[in-house]
């Protein structure tokens, strides 16, 4: 396992850093367990289940901080949060809105 980065990388040191083996897989299951944790689960009779954070995916609500928690990861771990994001929709093959997107695939909905 690598050893853990300096704070406060550049975005192409992220790149870097997130490229070792392990580390990306390491990092996701983390902010997995985060969401999971400051999430509700949507249960839907005869459905399904999926993750919300239970505000509406528009600019104008001021409630809704589509990636607080991802930033709040990033800046403990000293990676470039906007780095990370590209690397989550390259990974997970699909574009994400809010970060409680991470946790279902809406085609699967």
């Amino acid at each position: 396992m690598p050893p853990p980065p300096p704070k406060n990388l550049t975005a192409y040191r992220t790149y870097l850093y997130l490229a070792e083996p392990g580390v990306l897989e390491t990092f996701m299951r983390d902010y997995q367990r985060i969401l999971i944790q400051n999430f509700q689960k949507i249960r839907i009779e005869g459905d399904g289940e999926y993750w919300s954070c239970g505000q509406d995916y528009d600019p104008r609500n001021w409630n809704w901080k589509p990636w607080q928690n991802l930033e709040r990861l990033c800046r403990i771990r000293g990676l470039d949060d906007f780095v990370v994001r590209e690397i989550f929709v390259e990974h997970l093959g699909r574009k994400l809105e809010c970060e409680c997107q991470a946790l279902y695939d809406e085609r699967e909905l």
